[in-house]
């Protein structure tokens, strides 16, 4: 804690005359609203969003793999369900950034034959 009140901090006024910077961990889903509209100036999210909103009536999906050698139904609900899920959280995200605001999101991927994962 002594770091964060030094004046070397990145909270401090002596750094940011302005207000300095707030970060905080929020223990709710990120597929719901978090703050109010127009409240954040910048939001960053390091490998989180391949995390699946709901799985189970997806067979052979974990909440954030999908077996490997899965067939392409499985495949084709996981996508469908990620593309659902990353267009609620933007949206949700969208809403609570101040317009001309920064959006920072790391990723795994996959290559389109779903059997590589890319770290980034």
């Amino acid at each position: 804690m002594s770091t964060l009140q030094s004046s070397a901090s990145y909270t401090s006024p002596d750094k940011n005359p302005t207000g300095g910077v707030y970060s905080c961990a929020i223990g709710k889903s990120f597929y719901e609203r978090l703050f109010p509209d127009s409240y954040l100036h910048f939001c960053m999210s390091y490998i989180t969003l391949h995390w699946l909103s709901n799985h189970s009536p997806l067979p052979g999906i974990s909440f954030n793999t999908i077996e490997y050698g899965a067939d392409e139904s499985v495949r084709r609900a996981w996508k469908e369900q990620a593309r659902k899920d990353l267009t609620n959280f933007l949206s949700l995200r969208a809403a609570e950034l101040v317009s001309g605001a920064g959006l920072l999101g790391v990723m795994v991927s996959a290559k389109q034959d779903s059997t590589t994962v890319n770290p980034f």
